[in-house]
C-alpha cells in the first residue's frame, strides 16, 4: 500500500477524542517504511490541528472533502458560493443550529455552548451578518425530509447525515471524500488499489468502497460494515493501529 486514509471520529479518535501513543507509533512506522498518512474527516481543518501536529500526516483532507492539503500546500478547494451559503444559512438560522467552515474559521450560531474537548476555536455568530464561501454548511435538522428540502434549494449540493445525532452535512456536490481521494490520487500518481480506507460512519461509505481495501471499525454502523472489505477492532480498541502492525509491520 501506498497511501493509509483514515477518518477520525471513531475511526482512529478514542471516544475521549484522543490518539493513542500506539496508533501514533504504528502510523510513524508507516510513514517510515514510505507509505503515506491521510487524515479524511468532515472535520474543518481548524478543528484538527490538535492531531495534525501529534500524528503529522502527509496529507490532510478536510470538510467533507471540501479542502485537500498534502505538505502544507493546498492541492484543491471546493466551496460553496457566497450566494448559496447565505441560501443555507437562511433556511434554517432562526430555528436550527449552523456550524460553518470557511478558509479562515470555523463558525456556530450555537444556543449553548458545546464542550468540545478537541476542537480549537469556535466563533460565536448570529450570522445576520455573515458574508463568505464556504467549505462545507452542517445544520441539525429533525428529520430526512427537511434535509432534502434544504438540499434541494441549492443548485450543486451535496449532503449526508451523522449517523449518531441529527446534524447534516452539506457540501458542493464535488466536495465529497471519494471524489479528493481521486482527485489527490491523480495528482500524487496513485490509484485505487494501492490505497487502504478505514471508517465507521455514513460519509465514509463511498472512500471504503473506492479503495483498494476499505475497512469498517468494529464500532461502525451497519452499512459501513456491509460495503467494507474487513472488520477490524473498534476504534477504543486501538484497531486501526493493530491491523497496521498486523498487516505491514509485524514482519518488517
Amino acid at each position: 500500500m501506498k497511501l493509509i486514509l483514515l477518518d477520525l471520529d471513531d475511526t482512529l479518535l478514542r471516544s475521549d477524542k484522543t490518539i493513542s501513543d500506539y496508533s501514533v507509533q504504528m502510523l510513524q512506522q508507516c510513514q517510515q517504511k514510505g507509505m503515506l498518512v491521510g487524515f479524511v474527516t468532515a472535520r474543518g481543518e481548524t478543528n484538527i490541528l490538535k492531531h495534525i501536529e501529534r500524528v503529522c500526516p502527509d496529507l490532510v483532507i478536510s470538510s467533507g472533502g471540501a479542502l485537500v492539503r498534502y505538505h502544507n500546500k493546498i492541492l484543491h478547494s471546493c466551496q460553496i458560493s457566497q450566494e448559496e451559503t447565505r441560501l443555507l444559512i437562511e433556511s434554517a438560522k432562526d430555528q436550527y443550529e449552523i456550524t460553518v467552515d470557511t478558509l479562515e474559521g470555523h463558525f456556530w450560531n450555537y444556543k449553548e455552548k458545546p464542550q468540545m474537548v478537541d476542537w480549537g476555536t469556535i466563533i460565536y455568530t448570529d450570522y445576520q451578518d455573515f458574508c463568505s464561501q464556504s467549505l462545507k454548511v452542517c445544520i441539525e435538522l429533525p428529520d430526512e425530509a427537511l434535509a432534502q428540502k434544504v438540499g434541494a434549494s441549492l443548485s450543486e449540493c451535496h449532503y449526508v447525515k451523522f449517523a449518531n445525532n441529527d446534524w447534516y452535512q452539506f457540501t458542493h456536490k464535488d466536495a465529497t471524500k471519494q471524489k479528493a481521494i481521486e482527485r489527490t490520487g491523480e495528482l500524487l500518481n496513485i490509484v485505487p488499489a494501492e490505497m487502504i480506507a478505514f471508517g465507521d460512519d455514513f460519509g465514509d461509505m463511498e472512500m471504503l468502497a473506492y479503495c483498494g481495501v476499505g475497512a469498517a471499525m468494529g464500532n461502525a454502523i451497519v452499512p459501513v460494515k456491509e460495503i467494507a472489505d474487513i472488520v477490524i477492532g473498534t476504534n477504543d480498541e486501538d484497531g486501526v493501529a493493530h491491523y497496521l502492525e498486523q498487516v505491514f509491520l509485524e514482519n518488517s
